[in-house]
């Protein structure tokens, strides 16, 4: 079962999901390296760990740091290229998020960072942030998260969601899976307002949902 900030639990037909970020907690050893361009950035970003990213597009494929939020727990720093994830190359900010979304809550993955003229790996520890507040399985055919359960309380509950709802997208994000709404909204941080674009009874809808900070996998 992937562990995010959705909510818990699940048939034993198919896996459920629950949804969440991640956070930086451990700094490695580094080494001296020639420094990467990063003067021409790609004009697509994307929040994640704590800080907005985009695609490097001089010098060194890789993913550079272009804000850091003020409440962030990352170590990362504005300026920052991350080049691989778990010893893989990573050339744009989707392929970091892919890496970083196959980790579950508690365990451990890394990230190779350029700064300056020095190279070194951060440890990061999945763990949960933003919380949407559903329980949620794999639609057959891809064709979205199916609501398993909806908390009372939670942001969804609050936005009107219900079990048997089917959900398609959040904001621009299209969802396919239980997995893909697990990576959807570890884009967000809690206060962040996203739109849930859902199906119910055959009918389109749209919830407005307010995320909060994730209480942590239910036991």
């Amino acid at each position: 079962m992937v562990i995010a900030g959705c909510g818990g639990g699940g048939d034993s037909s198919s896996s459920s999901t629950t949804a969440a970020s991640t956070s930086t907690t451990t700094e490695a050893a580094s080494s001296t390296v020639t420094q990467t361009g990063t003067e021409e950035l790609s004009p697509d970003s994307t929040d994640f760990l704590g800080a907005v990213l985009a695609a490097t597009t001089a010098g060194e494929p890789g993913v550079v740091v272009l804000e850091v939020a003020p409440d962030s727990l990352t170590r990362l720093k504005v300026g920052d290229v991350i080049i691989a994830c778990n010893g893989e190359p990573v050339a744009n900010p989707e392929e970091l998020v892919d890496c970083g979304g196959d980790v579950e809550i508690g365990e451990q993955f890394t990230i190779r960072i350029v700064r300056g003229e020095k190279r070194f790996t951060l440890a990061q520890v999945a763990s949960p942030t933003a919380f949407l507040g559903v329980e949620v399985k794999d639609a057959s055919g891809g064709r979205g998260a199916a609501v398993v359960s909806v908390p009372s309380g939670s942001p969804a509950a609050e936005g009107g969601l219900q079990k048997g709802d089917l959900i398609t997208a959040l904001d621009d994000a299209r969802v396919t899976s239980g997995d893909s709404l697990v990576e959807a909204v570890g884009t967000h941080v809690p206060g962040d307002e996203v739109t849930v674009t859902f199906t119910r009874d055959g009918e389109e809808m749209q919830a407005s949902v307010t995320l909060v900070p994730n209480p942590g996998p239910s036991g």
